[in-house]
Parts: C-alpha cells; structure tokens; sequence
C-alpha cells in the first residue's frame, strides 16, 4: 500500500468507519466474517431468505421488510428487462421506471412532520413535511442507478457514495467513503 492512501485511509476511510459504520453493528441482523468470500455463509443465508419468501405473511413475520405489490405494470416492465431481445435504451428506460417505482414506495416510509401551509387561496391546508433532512448513500457500481431516481423525487438532496472493493493480494474489504 502506498504512502498516500494509508494517509488517505488513516485520514478519512477509518474516522468514518468508526463514527458511522461500527456504531450500527449492532443493529446488524447478520454480519459475514470475509464477505462474499465467506460462501459458506452466503449459501446459508441464501437458502434462509429462500425459505422465508417461501412462507405466508412475510411481513407479519419481519414488520421491517415492505413489499411492493405486484402490479400487470410491474410484471410488464419484469418482462420486458427479462427480456434477451431488448434493445439497450429500452432496458434503461424500463429499469429506471422501475427504479423509481422502489425509491417513491421508500420515501412513503420516512417519518414525517405534520405541518400547516396556506395555500394561494388564503385556505389552510393541513400535510405533512419530512421530520430530519434527507441524504441519500450510494454504493459505487451497486447503487448508482437509483441516484437518478432519487435526485428527481427528491429536488436537491445530497448524496455521498462509498466504495467497498477487494484488496487483490489477500482479498480483504476495502472501504473508501
């Protein structure tokens, strides 16, 4: 490792580490031990999620997870991106319609404010405002396609990215924020 990004690491990557990552572990359902090489314990949980989506009620039993109904437009858009025929700029189109879909039912789970605004008309009207200011993360080469989403539901928010790679030599997680 170089001299700059062990600066660059002691400087930046491992003060946001533990202000912002190590405080939520406990939130944790499950933390694997070397990530996506750990296939051991990816199978598991696989398998687990597998079992899980196979039961009724799946979210009586986790009151954490929503589910998008499915809709003759969602499985529209399904088929069309499933689709091995699709041109590029339609499986951009429909992904993105997609993706929007999932970001607009995230934003309808945010806590919120009631508030008071009066209208042109001099009337109240009595709605709603989003309790803290919103940021959005975005993992790099994962989470960047609902950036375009997120940005045109929600006008000016701000969004950082983290970036998780793999050290070539031993394969460890690599964080950069």
């Amino acid at each position: 490792m170089n001299l700059y990004l062990f600066v660059q690491y002691a400087k930046f990557v491992k003060p946001a580490f533990d202000d912002f990552v190590l405080p939520s572990k406990k939130y944790a359902d499950v933390i694997i031990p070397r990530g996506g090489e750990n296939h051991v314990a990816v199978d598991l949980i696989v398998q687990h999620i597998r079992t899980k989506l196979g039961q009724h009620d799946l979210c009586k039993l986790y009151p954490n997870i929503y589910v998008i109904q499915s809709t003759f437009q969602i499985r529209g858009m399904h088929t069309l991106i499933r689709d091995k025929d699709i041109s590029k700029h339609d499986f951009v189109f429909y992904s993105d319609r997609l993706i929007r879909l999932v970001v607009e039912h995230g934003l309808g789970h945010l806590p919120f404010t009631e508030m008071q605004v009066v209208t042109p008309t001099g009337s109240v009207y009595s709605g709603v405002d989003f309790c803290k200011k919103l940021c959005g993360v975005s993992i790099v080469r994962s989470g960047e396609s609902m950036e375009n989403a997120l940005r045109a539901c929600c006008k000016g928010i701000k969004i950082g990215k983290i970036l998780i790679h793999r050290d070539g030599d031993n394969g460890q997680q690599v964080s950069n924020e």
